[in-house]
């Protein structure tokens, strides 16, 4: 059995929707929720493991692959039992993901969050308690209407890069900058260049200037690129690195991944 996404398909890390989705969210200690994994896009593809009864079902995906199960609510799409064929999507040019990526400035951080739009349809499907009034923050968050610092990239490029930082470290092509200082690695750096290690990732927008989405920050954020590298290697004490195998297994190096759309 097979499962089509025929529009934005939250897909989370727990099968206890209802239970999630009533009175007051409930953040980690990080102030994140953080049982939303990603968006799914229209025409995702899924295969069916198990019925887990109120619409969920646990589904796996070539879209996003992981080592434990996910779920998604059957409302956002069909069942079928044949495969259905791939959707085929636009690639877009380094410019217009670049274009799309300034456009997200100060859309709010959202763990999970990859379509600035959000998910209109959580509050028909999951309608909060009677008489409980959302706060502004669970408003976008109900919702999904924010992007996550991976999810940045991901909305601007249709879904053309991997979703997750600890994959985008094997993605694109390599830039060496190990042993290089922030200086040295800034006047490296190429507009759409992705400076990234196993939790966070920021981009380069020009030659001058960073975007990121982080939580820190309050959501999406443009800041000069050297103060962004020296962050990453002064305050947070990132070690500039050039193999990704090194990267994943240490969180304490950072790559520079270059794509070619």
């Amino acid at each position: 059995m097979y499962f089509v996404a025929e529009g934005p398909t939250p897909i989370f890390n727990t099968d206890k929707l209802k239970d999630l989705f009533h009175g007051p969210l409930q953040f980690d200690s990080r102030g994140l929720f953080a049982e939303l994994e990603m968006i799914a896009l229209r025409g995702t593809i899924f295969e069916v493991i198990r019925d887990k009864g109120n619409f969920v079902i646990e589904v796996k995906t070539d879209a996003y692959p992981t080592s434990y199960p996910i779920y998604i609510d059957t409302r956002f799409g069909k069942l079928q039992d044949r495969k259905p064929t791939a959707f085929r999507k636009k690639k877009r040019s380094t410019s217009q993901i670049l274009e799309m990526m300034a456009s997200a400035v100060d859309l709010p951080y959202v763990w999970g969050g990859n379509i600035r739009s959000g998910v209109p349809k959580m509050l028909e499907y999951y309608p909060p308690q009677t008489n409980y009034k959302l706060s502004q923050t669970e408003q976008y968050v109900w919702n999904f209407e924010g992007l996550d610092c991976s999810g940045l990239l991901y909305e601007a490029t249709d879904g053309a890069t991997p979703r997750n930082s600890s994959d985008l470290l094997f993605a694109g092509d390599g830039v060496l900058i190990e042993g290089m200082s922030p200086e040295e690695i800034t006047e490296t750096l190429l507009p759409g260049d992705c400076v990234v290690y196993r939790g966070h990732i920021f981009f380069i927008l020009n030659g001058k200037e960073a975007i990121e989405s982080k939580h820190g920050f309050g959501g999406v954020k443009i800041n000069p690129i050297i103060e962004r590298v020296s962050g990453f290697m002064e305050e947070e004490q990132k070690i500039p690195c050039n193999d990704p195998a090194v990267a994943y297994d240490d969180p304490s190096r950072f790559l520079v991944r270059r794509f070619v759309f």
